[in-house]
């Protein structure tokens, strides 16, 4: 699996340094737009963790292997993230979006969903609520495990000011994905190691940037 990485560019961007403002301007307000990826992983079961003690467990009869007779198959990883440089070099945050693609090569439905946690690493908000996101499955033959067509699903979720607040302090995300192992025929299993979730989040954020005259 290619490891998550956070492509955040708050460290590097001085928020008034990205616009060249008028000096003779007067002083006031300017409301500018950010966008950029923050995630963009390939998640495969030989390399994240899978197992979830306390699922429910299928397949028990059958020779495949351990992670295929849980119910669901897990992949969970941690990525740094922050938006405090952006709070505070803006006047104002007014609006934050995210927008999220999953690509799904397993021959069944699979879930996404992204949380959010604080220095503490507890949890504060997650993305999707009450259930995770949906995403559908592929396309693959049953005799090679060649994949016709990827199962694609994406979403925009715009958060609202209480939940803009609550994500000040988010300084981690968990991306936890999960692939359905229910009615996928026995001897597909043994092709399931060739395959990714392709997840990619990216956020657009609005400000408002208090300009003084020099």
């Amino acid at each position: 699996m290619k490891r998550l990485h956070l492509i955040i560019f708050i460290a590097t961007i001085g928020l008034s340094s990205c616009y060249k403002f008028d000096p003779i301007s007067p002083k006031g307000t300017v409301s500018p737009t950010f966008a950029f990826p923050i995630i963009s992983a390939d998640q495969k079961i030989d390399t994240v963790l899978l197992a979830l003690i306390g699922h429910e467990e299928i397949n028990l009869e059958e020779a495949v292997p351990t992670w295929a007779k849980d119910k669901n198959v897990y992949f969970i990883d941690t990525v740094d993230y922050a938006l405090v440089d952006i709070y505070e070099k803006a006047k104002e945050v007014r609006y934050v979006a995210f927008r999220l693609n999953v690509s799904n090569d397993f021959p069944s439905t699979a879930k996404a969903q992204i949380i959010f946690l604080n220095e503490q690493e507890s949890k504060i908000d997650s993305l999707f609520y009450p259930s995770a996101f949906q995403v559908y499955s592929s396309t693959a033959n049953s005799l090679t495990g060649t994949v016709i067509s990827r199962g694609k699903s994406n979403i925009d979720i715009v958060i609202d000011q209480q939940r803009l607040e609550t994500l000040r302090d988010a300084t981690k995300i968990v991306v936890k994905c999960s692939a359905s192992n229910e009615g996928v025929p026995v001897n597909m299993f043994e092709f399931y190691l060739n395959y990714y979730l392709t997840v990619k989040l990216s956020v657009r954020i609005g400000v408002d940037i208090n300009i003084e005259k020099q």
